[in-house]
């Protein structure tokens, strides 16, 4: 019954109370900052990828020289190779801004993966980072119907 009478040890519990809370507060609100600078990131890129595809989309010479491609055996026409074309490999490196450390495309039939494949020299540089993928189809122009998907991916 002491412990009702005397102040003293409910204002320890009070304290010890209102110190856990505010521990609690400021956790929480490092964990929402963090969480809120990713997806901004993530957003971020993903503006700047729909943008730079809505670009290849809408320009006559791009998209042509992409429904132009041919597709190898391997399924996939990497970035690094001959026959990717210059003026889309252009457009994106033109447009991958300071804060990305890079932007690559790779051209695919659409019923194919359009993956990174391990062999492509650009793989090293990319381990262990966040990469954001954006696929679009590219389907046909006024003449002729060959689609082709083109899958850009950004890292940071």
């Amino acid at each position: 019954m002491d412990l009702f009478k005397s102040n003293k040890g409910w204002m320890r519990i009070f304290e010890v109370v209102v110190i856990i809370f505010l521990l609690v507060g400021v956790l929480v609100l490092i964990l929402t900052i963090d969480n809120t600078k990713s997806l901004d990131l993530s957003r971020r890129v993903h503006s700047l990828q729909s943008l730079i595809l809505m670009e290849i989309q809408i320009n006559n010479d791009l998209r042509n020289s992409v429904l132009g491609t041919t597709i190898p055996e391997s399924g996939i026409i990497k970035w690094d190779e001959d026959s990717f074309p210059s003026g889309v490999k252009t457009k994106i490196e033109s447009r991958t801004p300071g804060w990305l450390s890079g932007c690559i495309a790779n051209i695919c039939e659409p019923s194919d993966n359009c993956i990174l494949a391990g062999d492509q020299l650009y793989i090293e540089d990319i381990r262990g980072r966040d990469i954001y993928a954006h696929p679009v189809m590219i389907v046909s122009n006024l003449t002729h119907y060959n689609p082709r998907m083109i899958n850009l991916f950004c890292w940071e």
